[in-house]
């Protein structure tokens, strides 16, 4: 866990660095039209992070606690130090009648390959998008956003921490690594199978939430716009204006156009 907590605070650091220091022009295109909601999971749960609902978000806290919670069971069976409830095994044999010591586990190089291979396909993308929501958020100056992406990147880590270290701990062949990370990233995935299951229960809360969800980077923006647009009261100074511009009086166009108006009324009488 420490190292999942030293890899996020990183991760923060980069996204501030980058809000600060780069302008939108040097995001790409494609990156861009990433919305929040498309970041955060259109199929996942933790898309509820951006909505004010209080159910949704006890959906969420509900997800995370399940998830760490069956990881770090994972994680208490691979230790060294907790001897009692420990599933470690070890290979190294020491025959009386050798001088030396045989490993008897039959992992390979291709089968670490194999696990790296399962875990940039399946994990690194949500790590990815953790940090982009992250720096959305310093875009956006959304709390929800960011605490989206920390979700979506410390739940990623842990998975992936988990899987390495459950792997070393107990496989004993390149079938065993292959196996169980498969498992563990079922377990990585149960934000998608609640949300499934959500539909089938209730699907009209669940569409008003996706709606909510998917309009939230639309008011934030707007929020934006209008903290930013200057009021109607305030006035451009002279010195910023062109010389060369002459800005009629409106009163006196006003008064112009009403003195016309009455002039045609009496015509017509």
């Amino acid at each position: 866990l420490g190292s999942v907590a030293a890899v996020t605070v990183l991760l923060l650091m980069i996204a501030f660095v980058r809000a600060r220091f780069f302008s939108k022009e040097e995001i790409s295109f494609k990156q861009q039209n990433l919305n929040a909601l498309q970041l955060c999971g259109k199929d996942s749960v933790y898309q509820f992070v951006l909505c004010r609902s209080i159910a949704g978000r006890i959906v969420v806290v509900f997800t995370i606690l399940a998830q760490i919670l069956i990881f770090f069971q994972f994680l208490r069976v691979s230790s060294v130090s907790d001897k009692d409830n420990s599933d470690r095994i070890y290979t190294m044999r020491c025959p009386s009648n050798k001088t030396d010591c045989e490993d008897e586990a039959d992992v390979s190089w291709s089968g670490w390959v194999a696990f790296v291979i399962m875990m940039i396909s399946f994990v690194l993308i949500d790590i990815i998008k953790g940090f982009r929501l992250m720096y959305k958020a310093t875009r956006l100056i959304s709390i929800r956003c960011f605490l989206g992406g920390v979700i979506l990147t410390i739940v990623s880590l842990v998975a992936l921490i988990t899987t390495a270290y459950y792997n070393e701990a107990i496989a004993l062949s390149d079938r065993d690594i292959i196996v169980n990370s498969v498992i563990l990233l079922f377990v990585n995935d149960i934000d998608e199978k609640l949300f499934a299951l959500l539909h089938f229960i209730v699907p009209e809360w669940l569409d008003s939430m996706h709606n909510e969800a998917l309009e939230f980077e639309f008011e934030q923006n707007d929020f934006l716009l209008s903290r930013n647009k200057p009021s109607r009261n305030e006035q451009i100074p002279k010195e910023s204006l062109p010389g060369d511009v002459d800005f009629p009086d409106i009163d006196l166009d006003v008064q112009n156009d009403k003195s016309e108006l009455d002039g045609l009324v009496e015509s017509s009488e």
